[in-house]
């Protein structure tokens, strides 16, 4: 069995590094422009951050683009 994430905040990016460390295998990022940060970016320092999570885009909003 697999365990994943959502979550989208840069300032709170150590909570996804330590949730590779305890076996998480993927995150999800969700786009809003008001309560997170941009996705995109988000899931681009996820990408440096960790080393085999499975990156994906749970929603993106075309308005906010």
């Amino acid at each position: 069995m697999e365990f994943g994430l959502t979550w989208a905040k840069l300032d709170e990016m150590e909570y996804v590094t330590e949730a590779e460390k305890l076996g998480f295998t993927h995150l999800w990022a969700t786009d809003s422009g008001l309560i997170r940060s941009d996705a995109f970016v988000f899931l681009t320092v996820a990408a440096q951050q960790t080393k085999t999570m499975k990156l994906g885009m749970g929603v993106a909003v075309p308005g906010l683009r």
